[in-house]
């Protein structure tokens, strides 16, 4: 199986078993490396705003002599959206009606198993 393949094996399951509506593994400046998504969402601009907003926070933080953040949440209305780095060259972000700190832990689970498929390129 590719990185590819393995990647969006590992984003569907998010989806089918965690009830996540949107997870996408992201390169750092903003092209879609897998994803889920619904019908509708637009990857590029969802890719390249999901980069800037994690780039930015952790520019923010970095500015400011402080450890980059681990992630960065928001949350409106009821739906949370995460987004983490899974490597120097990559990120993970996900959205979900539930819970930010079950949100939270779910897709750090998904982070480390994603990480283990860029670093080796399954």
């Amino acid at each position: 199986m590719s990185a590819v393949e393995e990647l969006k094996s590992i984003l569907n399951d998010m989806r089918t078993e965690q009830e996540i509506e949107i997870c996408a593994v992201i390169s750092r400046n903003g092209i879609p490396l897998a994803y889920e998504l619904p019908e509708g969402v637009h990857i590029d601009a969802f890719s390249t705003l999901s980069a800037t907003i994690l780039g930015a926070s952790e520019v923010i933080y970095s500015g400011l002599r402080k450890k980059i953040p681990e992630h960065v949440l928001i949350t409106s209305n009821g739906t949370n959206y995460i987004a983490l780095g899974v490597g120097p060259k990559a990120l993970l972000v996900a959205m979900s009606s539930m819970e930010s700190e079950v949100l939270t832990s779910n897709v750090r689970e998904a982070a480390e198993k994603i990480k283990e498929v860029l670093a080796y390129g399954k």
